[in-house]
């Protein structure tokens, strides 16, 4: 399966095994990576397909400017590596 028909089926079937109240959320794809967000695009789920590797990286990501101006972003997500899930550290 490529890439670009991952990222919809992803979608279509997270639509469809979420409750109503949740299904409204807005998908974003950008080459490998999908986010899905409701209401701040800052805050969103985040799915990163890293086909060299054979890694799927899943996890909530938050993008916030820090006091000092800079972009800052935090992740708390998993990778799938081969049949093992690992942490990891935001």
């Amino acid at each position: 399966m490529r890439i670009q028909e991952f990222q919809v089926s992803l979608v279509e079937q997270t639509r469809k095994q979420l409750p109503n109240a949740l299904k409204r959320f807005e998908p974003r794809s950008f080459f490998s990576i999908v986010k899905l967000s409701y209401r701040n695009p800052k805050l969103h789920y985040e799915v990163w397909v890293r086909g060299p590797e054979r890694l799927i990286k899943v996890g909530l990501h938050l993008e916030f400017k820090c006091s000092c101006g800079t972009e800052r972003s935090k992740s708390l997500g998993f990778i799938e590596d081969g049949g093992s899930i690992h942490h990891l550290k935001a």
